[in-house]
């Protein structure tokens, strides 16, 4: 069992190291953020709401990163993914009409929203310790 939490440990410790992403994570993002300019470019319209929502999450990701030791940041971010796609779904005809400034105004706020929903939910796992 204990080879296998070893495993485990230097597993993680090529992505995050002392809380803080290392260069691999933010590749990995930079890549995609740029597969995902590419595919706006060739068909407008297609990938809008899938940049914003990628935009959101990624932001969230590089922003948090304080927070990747705790398993329920992990579980807080799954179902904050998760409700981005019926967002994504709702706003699709707003991104149609307002095209590319809409794009980036609702990552900005979902970006927000994601941050502050984490944040209380690290207030709440805050007070638990503290009783």
């Amino acid at each position: 069992m204990t080879t296998e939490r070893a495993k485990d440990k230097e597993f993680q410790e090529g992505f995050v190291r002392h809380g803080k992403a290392r260069w691999p994570v933010y590749v990995v993002a930079l890549v995609l953020t740029a597969i995902g300019i590419l595919v706006e470019r060739r068909v407008p319209g297609i990938s809008r709401s899938i940049g914003s929502g990628g935009a959101a999450v990624l932001g969230t990701i590089a922003t948090k990163h304080r927070y990747y030791r705790f398993t329920w940041f992990w579980i807080t971010f799954a179902v904050l993914v998760m409700l981005q796609i019926p967002l994504m779904i709702l706003t699709k005809p707003l991104m149609d009409s307002l095209k590319f400034a809409f794009m980036w105004v609702l990552a900005f706020v979902d970006l927000l929203a994601m941050s502050f929903a984490i944040e209380i939910v690290a207030d709440r796992f805050d007070e638990d310790k503290k009783e």
